[in-house]
């Protein structure tokens, strides 16, 4: 799967911080070694010393929170930034419905075996090659020009209603089929 220019310059810009982070994670085991150093020493020296490296060590303390918080906000950003599909995939879970509670009994008829000409249903995470509803075994998803064509609105809409409210998230809508 290609990544697209955003998701490549955040994953470059998330590296960046990741690896300042790190940068200074190794100047405060530094700067905690000059200090312990310091504490040890302070027998013969003035107390000011131990006061300036307390103030450097919060200083530091205070610029590694800025950049956790800084992280965090990226991670925020890239998740508000993804393309919705990816999104959703995060944040669904399609093992909590209940698929016999959305199955409809349609009237047998030569309409009901797929019209030639009528509606279909699509799914729209590409715009430009939607996947197809399909009744046979047991309804999915299929490639274009697969998916079970409606003879009559009304037969559509029944479905498009079921399948709306069993992924209220997903871009799904009714096309005519010529």
């Amino acid at each position: 799967m290609m990544k697209t220019k955003t998701e490549i310059e955040l994953e470059e810009r998330l590296k960046k911080l990741e690896e300042e982070q790190s940068r200074q994670e190794f100047e405060l085991r530094d700067l905690e070694e000059i200090t312990r150093l310091e504490n040890s020493l302070s027998e013969n020296e003035p107390l000011t010393v131990t006061q300036s490296a307390t103030a450097t060590h919060e200083k530091i303390g205070k610029d590694v929170e800025r950049l956790e918080h800084d992280l965090e906000t990226i991670n925020q950003v890239a998740l508000a930034e993804m393309p919705r599909p990816l999104a959703q995939k995060k944040t669904s879970d399609p093992f909590v419905f209940d698929d016999s509670a959305f199955t409809l009994e349609l009237p047998e008829t030569q309409e009901n075996k797929g019209a030639e000409t009528g509606y279909i249903i699509c799914l729209l995470f590409n715009q430009n090659k939607p996947t197809e509803w399909a009744e046979e075994g047991g309804g999915g998803w299929r490639e274009a020009g697969k998916g079970f064509c409606y003879a009559t609105i009304a037969q559509a809409k029944i479905r498009l209603d079921a399948l709306r409210a069993k992924w209220p998230d997903y871009p799904i809508e009714m096309r005519k089929r010529i």
